[in-house]
């Protein structure tokens, strides 16, 4: 196992790769990956106590990590993975022209869809709960096992469990429906009858659902699907909302029904307002969702948890000269830690003192890819300088925020691509002349200067540089910061007034203005400092120190 973490937890990466590791999360590696994730937050505990039916958050935020947490972590001796995007695809295009060609009514369309993936899914966790009893001696004459077996025969899904294989049974078996009962060539919405019909009753699919739920409930089992995120959700075609609204709904009745079954999808908080409005009833399908708020308490607890899995790898050195993380774990020792590494003081690229875990933090959108791929920055040039003199300078903390704020920014941007496509082409144009803190007449201005006509109206640039971070409402301004709130921080929309002051974000401003800014007021010059905003049942702060 240290072979394969040692890939992972490196010289140039000790706080180990950014991205959830595909290969450890199978069954050859399943014990490898407790090393990558910290379970101990609020945000992984309720993951496993809740049982969400959906997870939510930014690119970056660790929602695939959370799924595969709950899936390890979780009650669930028997899981299915869906291949999300694929499967969208799949049913949208097969299925969406079936319930559209001729149809009447468009009012059945979400019905028709949770209809489709109940039937899909289920099946998938008939198939996955067959595989797991079939051998089990004690159950060698339950006619549960029989029931299902029988209805596996029958569909042609004896041999073969993909989720995939599913759908094109069921589409298969629909076409052969529509060709035998109306003689026609799926020309019509027919697709409700044929589910509630011939698929349920001539193949045993209802017989075979109930026999499911015996199986599971009388063996003390539960069952979980999982559906990895998708970060480039197409919200403009409709077939695929349309399948997306089926799913919402489905979800929800799931949830309703107490089954011993729970499914759990991961959507990108980029796209939750069209998530929404996909939702036939978002009271009911977003009731049960985990959002992806991290806290840099939270953020921090996760970067230690990594590199002390580096430390344990690397040898004595490590080992000897910083004291690890105490099993329970303050505030104050969590900075104490930190502080072995970074300097408890350090001066910025203004020249003004601070603390350093408050400049990495300023500088992220509280993403844990964000604090990793800087904290990796700052490590391993410290190692590879051959001395691995620590705490580091304040020289090396910059250095390393520098070498990462581009990627961060880039990162952002494209989890708003499709929502904001004109994004990155504005913030070019308009961050190299925005000073930290500045007013709607102000951007105005800089607007009218620099736009060439290329940048669409004020309050509509204005919305969308506060959706997407890049601007926050300055709510004070202190001795040392600007104080601002960010989206980012808001479970939905965060409200703002549009003629009230906004500060540019670190990071965009690290990337679009560069060092070429030479401020004239100090107040406009002084850092921005993003406001932990939690909206919630969760405590928070208030701050970020």
């Amino acid at each position: 196992m240290n072979n394969v973490l040692a890939h992972w937890f490196n010289y140039r990466s000790p706080v180990g790769f950014i991205e959830t590791p595909d290969d450890l999360v199978k069954k050859r590696y399943k014990k490898s990956f407790g090393s990558f994730f910290d379970s101990d937050n609020f945000l992984s505990k309720t993951a496993v106590t809740d049982a969400p039916t959906a997870v939510l958050g930014r690119r970056g935020s660790g929602k695939t990590a959370i799924l595969y947490h709950l899936k390890h972590q979780g009650p669930y001796p028997i899981t299915v993975e869906i291949e999300t995007f694929s499967m969208f695809d799949e049913v949208a295009s097969n299925i969406d022209k079936k319930l559209t060609e001729r149809s009447i009514s468009h009012g059945s369309f979400v019905e028709n869809y949770a209809k489709v993936w109940s039937t899909l899914l289920h099946t998938a966790v008939i198939c996955e709960t067959y595989d797991y009893f079939r051998n089990d001696a004690r159950l060698h004459d339950d006619p549960s096992i029989k029931i299902i077996e029988s209805f596996l025969q029958n569909s042609g899904l004896l041999k073969v469990r993909r989720a995939h294989s599913v759908l094109k049974a069921i589409v298969r078996a629909s076409e052969k429906y529509a060709k035998t009962f109306y003689n026609v060539e799926a020309e019509f919405d027919f697709l409700a009858d044929f589910l509630d019909g011939y698929f349920l009753d001539e193949l045993g699919y209802s017989a075979a659902k109930d026999a499911l739920e015996d199986l599971l409930r009388s063996n003390g089992v539960k069952a979980l699907i999982i559906m990895d995120s998708l970060e480039q959700f197409p919200v403009n075609r409709v077939d695929m909302n349309h399948s997306l609204s089926g799913l919402l709904h489905f979800s929800g009745k799931l949830k309703r029904a107490l089954m011993p079954i729970d499914l759990c999808f991961a959507f990108a908080a980029e796209l939750h307002e069209d998530l929404k409005r996909a939702s036939s009833n978002d009271e009911k399908d977003f009731n049960a969702v985990l959002t992806l708020h991290w806290d840099v308490e939270e953020v921090l607890h996760i970067c230690a948890h990594r590199l002390e899995v580096f430390r344990e790898l690397q040898g004595d050195f490590w080992q000897k000269s910083f004291k690890p993380l105490p099993y329970r774990v303050s505030r104050g020792d969590l900075w104490r830690y930190w502080h072995q590494f970074l300097p408890s003081r350090m001066t910025n690229r203004l020249g003004i003192e601070e603390d350093s875990i408050a400049y990495i933090s300023r500088h992220t959108q509280l993403l844990p890819r964000h604090f990793i791929n800087i904290l990796n920055e700052i490590i391993s040039s410290a190692i590879s300088s051959k001395e691995m003199v620590f705490p580091v300078e304040s020289t090396t903390v910059v250095d390393g925020v520098r070498a990462v704020e581009a990627n961060i920014c880039e990162g952002i941007l494209s989890g708003y691509e499709q929502k904001y496509p004109e994004a990155e082409a504005t913030c070019k144009i308009l961050c190299p002349h925005l000073p930290n803190v500045f007013n709607r007449g102000f951007l105005r201005e800089k607007i009218r200067d620099h736009g060439k006509g290329e940048v669409p109206d004020v309050d509509t640039v204005i919305d969308m540089l506060v959706r997407i971070g890049a601007i926050g409402a300055v709510e004070k301004i202190t001795k040392l910061y600007v104080e601002c709130r960010f989206d980012y921080t808001y479970n939905g929309q965060m409200p703002y007034n549009v003629e009230g002051q906004f500060g540019l974000h670190p990071a965009f401003a690290g990337k679009f203005r560069g060092e070429s800014w030479n401020p004239k007021d100090f107040e406009m010059a002084k850092p921005v400092y993003p406001i932990e905003t939690f909206v919630g049942h969760r405590p928070g702060t208030g701050r970020l120190l």
